[in-house]
């Protein structure tokens, strides 16, 4: 594969190389030089049978990707060094303002990016060429994270998601362990606009080239859906955060009432508020900031683990599934179907696989 910038993917100016995983992250969770699992080996996979798929093992420190130099500079001053202070005051249970929150929902969306670039970089094989890159993926989409913890200290970090065949695909949702800490990303268009009682669509059509089509925008119902939790389908946690992002529909008329506007911080950049699950409730943030230090502890890092690795599969394997109808509706070839099928087989298989490593290791 010819080599392109993890940024902005232009062929990479200057020659350098970006730690998707950064250093100072490395060095927070334990030993620099440690080894860790990069997703997993596909080789053994013949036809529509699998074979035995194998964990990929690399260091962490070498666990790099080219880049301009001017990006890896930018990233590196702007919100890389602002990431590494908002993670610290999170590990020492200090309250986060909005602006801090929104941080680190910037550095997920880098994250879980990156690592999808660095799967496509390992596995040539897949014939994949990214329509996307970190630059053009930050603040696009709606977002959440929710964040759990378990007893105790315990120090490592492992990743929930990446990897597999299906988050090739669909890398809207993924799990990263700090330490006792455990956050679920998610990102995808239309995810809480309708829910947090923004304007949303109708219906979504795709034209051939995969594109989104919207018809018809409805106006919502301008309060919080009262079953949200219940629509999210998540492990239960009392840390929760949501950011609607509606860039791409900003001149729609819909988007210009008064309760859209009160419930932004930029309409001219469809940027939602942030919102927060606090004492049973979603509302905006306050001044005041919000604690990411959950209540609730969860026993031990392997129940934890085996959570959210099913959490990820299922919302990829969700993702492929409607995907699949879209192709239908698009009288789409039997191939790209199947490839689909595929990958979900695929996903299914690791995720046993992955179980039965937890239990192993208890």
């Amino acid at each position: 594969m010819e080599k392109f910038c993890v940024f902005c993917g232009e062929k990479p100016k200057d020659k350098n190389k970006e730690h998707i995983i950064p250093q100072w992250l490395i060095k927070m969770t334990g030993d620099a030089n440690r080894m860790a699992y990069w997703g997993y080996d596909y080789e053994n996979f013949y036809g529509d049978k699998i074979g035995q798929i194998k964990p990929r093992e690399y260091p962490f420190m070498k666990f790099t990707f080219p880049a301009c130099e001017k990006c890896n500079s930018q990233f590196g001053d702007e919100l890389e060094g602002k990431a590494k202070m908002v993670l610290e005051n999170v590990l020492k249970g200090k309250m986060l303002v909005e602006h801090e929150i929104m941080t680190l929902l910037d550095w997920f969306d880098k994250i879980r990016i990156g690592m999808w670039l660095a799967y496509i970089y390992y596995n040539n094989s897949t014939g994949l060429r990214p329509k996307f890159h970190i630059n053009s993926r930050i603040r696009k989409t709606d977002r959440a994270l929710f964040v759990y913890r378990v007893k105790g200290p315990c120090e490592g970090m492992n990743f929930f998601g990446p990897g597999t065949q299906l988050y090739s695909n669909f890398p809207v949702c993924f799990g990263l362990r700090i330490n006792e800490y455990f956050f679920l990303n998610v990102a995808t268009d239309n995810l809480l606009l309708e829910d947090l009682g923004f304007p949303y669509p109708e219906s979504i059509e795709w034209d051939k080239e995969g594109n989104m089509r919207i018809e018809k925008f409805l106006r919502g119902k301008e309060s919080v859906c009262p079953n949200f939790f219940e629509k999210l389908n998540v492990t239960k946690t009392d840390v929760m955060i949501f950011q609607p992002i509606y860039e791409k529909y900003i001149d729609i008329d819909e988007f210009s009432s008064d309760y859209v506007k009160n419930s932004s911080l930029k309409t001219q950049e469809g940027l939602g508020s942030v919102f927060v699950y606090n004492k049973g409730n979603i509302e905006k943030i306050s001044e005041e900031g919000y604690d990411l230090k959950p209540k609730v502890l969860y026993e031990d890092f392997i129940q934890m683990s085996k959570k959210l690795s099913v959490k990820v599969s299922k919302s990829v394997i969700k993702h492929a599934k409607q995907c699949i109808e879209m192709l239908d509706k698009m009288q789409e070839t039997e191939e790209e179907k199947k490839e689909l099928y595929l990958g979900i087989t695929y996903e299914q298989c690791v995720m046993e696989t992955v179980m039965e490593g937890f239990e192993r290791l208890q």
